[in-house]
């Protein structure tokens, strides 16, 4: 059985607004925090994004994020 993402994202937040725990933790140990220092911003791919609050949070650290997602109204 698969999940309907395009009807779950529709009922508003299914995994909340905040990044999860394990991105934040992850970005904090091998990206670098680009607001801090003068080597310009890396470019990260998220796959699997879903309504985007991953990829929002790698671009407020200063990072370029392309968010893609199967799911018609998941990046918003």
């Amino acid at each position: 059985m698969s999940a309907d993402y395009d009807v779950r994202y529709r009922k508003g937040w299914a995994y909340g607004k905040e990044p999860s725990q394990w991105l934040k933790a992850a970005a904090e140990l091998h990206l670098p925090n680009r607001a801090n220092d003068n080597l310009g911003p890396s470019c990260v791919l998220s796959l699997g994004e879903g309504q985007g609050r991953n990829a929002t949070h790698l671009a407020t650290l200063g990072h370029h994020v392309t968010a893609v997602d199967t799911s018609q109204v998941g990046c918003f």
